[in-house]
């Protein structure tokens, strides 16, 4: 875009789809919370939103590019995915993030969330079978301390039970 003797412009637009859902999928929650948005139980949410919205703000510095108009290069026109494996490694972590949102309810929080990442970061490249192991029982470990113990709220069961 052009502005006065300026091109303004964003590096990718690819880095910009996953905080962006995320802020879209906050402020839905926060627009359906507000009955409740000045209470005590909205004091996490709240500053969950803030930091969503800084990290968004520092992604998009990082994304701008504002050249003068006579330092500007002429534009190169690049494919969405630069190669059939980019696309292939992202249709496939989307379709493993759907899948995880579906099978939480069936197979439970420590089921599901030991699978996904170990999962999610072999398609991203990862072989070390020890990271494939350590990374997934550390964030579960984690993540249900944080929630269970910590926080009290109660995570998907499943039907095995655990």
């Amino acid at each position: 875009m052009k502005i006065g003797g300026y091109y303004i412009r964003l590096k990718s637009y690819v880095n910009l789809f996953i905080p962006v859902l995320f802020t879209t999928v906050l402020i839905y929650y926060m627009l359906g919370s507000q009955h409740i948005m000045n209470t005590d139980s909205m004091l996490m949410i709240k500053a969950v939103g803030i930091l969503m919205l800084v990290s968004l703000a520092f992604v998009i510095k990082d994304e701008l590019v504002i050249q003068k108009v006579e330092d500007s290069f002429p534009k190169e026109k690049k494919p969405f995915f630069s190669t059939k494996e980019d696309c292939v490694r992202f249709m496939s972590f989307t379709i493993l993030s759907f899948l995880y949102i579906v099978a939480l309810p069936y197979a439970g929080f420590i089921i599901s969330t030991l699978i996904y990442p170990a999962a999610a970061m072999f398609f991203l490249g990862v072989r070390r079978v020890r990271s494939l192991v350590i990374t997934p029982i550390l964030l579960t470990v984690s993540t249900y301390i944080l929630f269970k113990v910590f926080l009290m709220v109660s995570l998907p069961v499943g039907l095995f039970g655990i």
